[in-house]
């Protein structure tokens, strides 16, 4: 007695199991019983009716048994259940300004190596249960905003994804798609929470430094710079100058987006007076900057003589993306000696 097949691939889904006819049909009058050589993969009834499916492989036997009209025969084909893969939900990691951060409610990145870290376990063990194909997907929505497909070489996979300017405001999650037998067309399929990603408070920027140079140069020749203001007729005119210096120190990276600064001089009293320095730095990288410009338009004191002093505030602004923070300390200087120090 043969079957078509001598080993037939099945997946362990109950109600699309058939079990094989031999090739030449069993008579009418036959007496026939089924039996399985693993009870535990094929649970099957002597009248071939399949009482349960598990992932194995189980030999099952046809029997003719002897009558009038027959000599015992048998025959028998193996079948090789495969189930679904048993995937675990995803673990991800987002780091946030460059700290890493388990299950996080939002990504922040700053920095382009900010990634996103997902680990993907398929615990089947067996070839009837393991993922042949992972398909991981990066979405928002419906749309794929990247992903990667690879070949499991064992149960715990680790993917990585970078960030990208363009998924700044979107709300993204993780998608695995496990292949098992893919003649079976077997898969399964796993979704993380979403996760809106946004820009950080630029003022959570790490190693950003603030602070700032007191000139007194003179009016006609600003290129000129003298220790205190102007101390009578005799000497020449001259101007008291805050000149802005902002740092940022993050190594060799980069960040995603610029990080743009502007400076202002606020809430001024006693002979100072606000400034707006209208200027427009960006970085990228680490660097330093420093306002330049001796231009009286920018004094926060003209004419300044020696019995001058005052304080203010230094206002710095930085934006980020849609996001803006400021940051701000008040300051006094002296005319008399050039002095200036932070309060």
């Amino acid at each position: 007695m043969q079957f078509a097949k001598s080993n037939h691939e099945v997946s362990d889904n109950i109600s699309q199991f058939k079990i094989q006819s031999p090739i030449k049909p069993i008579p009418t009058k036959a007496h026939y019983t089924w039996s399985s050589g693993a009870k535990g993969v094929v649970n099957i009834t002597p009248k071939g009716t399949v009482n349960s499916l598990s992932n194995g492989e189980a030999e099952l036997t046809l029997t003719i048994d002897t009558n009038d009209y027959f000599e015992q025969s048998s025959g028998s084909y193996t079948a090789e259940v495969y189930s679904s893969p048993n995937l675990l939900e995803p673990t991800v990691t987002y780091r946030n300004n460059g700290v890493d951060e388990l299950a996080a409610t939002q990504w922040l990145p700053v920095y382009t190596d900010d990634d996103i870290k997902v680990i993907v376990v398929n615990t089947g063990g067996s070839k009837y249960t393991k993922a042949s194909q992972l398909s991981v997907a990066l979405k928002s929505g419906s749309t794929v905003l990247d992903s990667q497909e690879l070949s499991p070489t064992s149960s715990r996979t680790v993917i990585n994804f970078k960030p990208n300017s363009h998924y700044y405001t979107k709300d993204v999650y993780i998608e695995v798609t496990a292949l098992g037998n893919q003649t079976l067309h077997l898969a399964s399929q796993k979704s993380t929470r979403h996760v809106p990603v946004r820009y950080i408070d630029p003022t959570k920027i790490r190693n950003i430094n603030y602070s700032f140079e007191f000139l007194i140069p003179d009016t006609r020749d600003a290129s000129v710079t003298n220790s205190r203001c102007q101390p009578s007729h005799f000497n020449s005119t001259r101007h008291a100058l805050i000149q802005p210096k902002t740092s940022l120190n993050i190594g060799g990276k980069e960040l995603i987006i610029p990080l743009y600064i502007s400076h202002k001089i606020i809430n001024a009293n006693g002979d100072s007076r606000n400034v707006d320095f209208s200027n427009n730095h960006f970085f990228t990288r680490s660097g330093s900057y420093q306002f330049d410009n001796r231009s009286t338009s920018y004094a926060i004191k003209e004419e300044c003589w020696n019995v001058h002093n005052g304080e203010a505030t230094l206002q710095t602004m930085l934006t980020f993306g849609n996001a803006t923070g400021y940051d701000r300390f008040r300051f006094k200087w002296d005319g008399s000696n050039g002095s200036s120090s932070k309060i």
